[in-house]
């Protein structure tokens, strides 16, 4: 039997949009490289993106993309702007290989929030994240 899923890369770059207006700072939500640990502030901002993530796998798995009662595969690649108080402010697709994955995934993205507020580590130097990543439709077979 093959099993859907719609999950959220678990890597992305992460855009934040510092209190203030500052120019925003780039913090890559993947495993540290052995080049170095990434501060606590890398940490705290990767680990709110895994959660992020979970919250959107979560209701992504429930919700599978289908176009004439056939399911669609593919990868979007998304930009989600989320403010301090979890709240989804903007949802765009950068590519899509279908105009039902885009409407799909623009769904999704919007349905799966809000988000829990930043952590108070973020938050207190970050207004808005923008997070680039994918969403993955695909079956395990």
């Amino acid at each position: 039997m093959n099993r859907q899923f719609a999950s959220l890369c678990r890597v992305a770059a992460v855009a934040l949009i510092a209190v203030g207006g500052a120019v925003p700072v780039l913090v890559q939500a993947q495993p540290p490289s052995e080049a170095g640990q990434p501060s606590n502030f890398e940490q705290v901002v990767r680990a709110y993106y895994l959660r992020v993530a979970d919250q959107v796998d979560a209701y992504g798995g429930k919700h599978f993309p289908k176009k004439n009662g056939k399911s669609v595969y593919g990868r979007v690649i998304v930009r989600l702007t989320i403010a301090s108080t979890g709240k989804v402010k903007k949802v765009e697709v950068l590519a899509s290989p279908s105009a039902t994955l885009t409407k799909h995934s623009l769904a999704v993205l919007r349905a799966a929030g809000p988000f829990e507020p930043f952590p108070s580590e973020m938050a207190a130097q970050v207004d808005v994240a923008v997070i680039k990543t994918s969403l993955n439709y695909t079956r395990d077979e």
